[in-house]
C-alpha cells in the first residue's frame, strides 16, 4: 500500500470488498472515490441489492447509519450517503489496524 496517496489504501480494501474491476491508483482523491462509488453503489442497489446488503454486512458498517441512509428522510441520494458511509468506514478499519499492530519479533524465524 502506498503512502503517497491517503485515499488508496481505502480503496484498496474497497475494491477488494466489493470485488470490483478498478485500480486503486486511478484515485487520487477522496471526491472522486466518492464519485465512482456512489455510481456502483447506485447500480447494486437497482441489480444486486443483497451482495450490496451482505457486503456491508461483512464490512461491519453500522446498521443505524445504513438504515438512516436509506431512510426517505434522507435529503441526500441513499447510494451517496452509503459510499460516504463505506469510505469513513475503511478509513477507521485502517486506522485501528494501525493503532494495534504488533511488531514482528525479531527472533520469530528461530521457531
Amino acid at each position: 500500500m502506498s503512502n503517497s496517496n491517503p485515499i488508496q489504501p481505502a480503496t484498496e480494501l474497497i475494491i477488494e470488498d466489493f470485488g470490483l474491476n478498478w485500480k486503486a491508483t486511478d484515485f487520487e482523491t477522496e471526491a472522486f472515490l466518492l464519485e465512482e462509488l456512489s455510481n456502483a453503489i447506485a447500480w447494486m442497489m437497482e441489480h444486486r441489492l443483497e451482495f450490496l446488503f451482505n457486503t456491508l454486512y461483512r464490512m461491519d458498517v453500522d446498521e443505524t447509519k445504513m438504515t438512516a441512509a436509506l431512510s426517505p428522510k434522507n435529503p441526500e441520494p441513499a447510494n451517496i450517503t452509503l459510499a460516504k458511509i463505506v469510505i469513513e468506514r475503511q478509513k477507521l478499519r485502517l486506522k485501528t489496524k494501525q493503532e494495534y499492530q504488533q511488531e514482528k519479533p525479531e527472533d520469530w524465524e528461530d521457531f
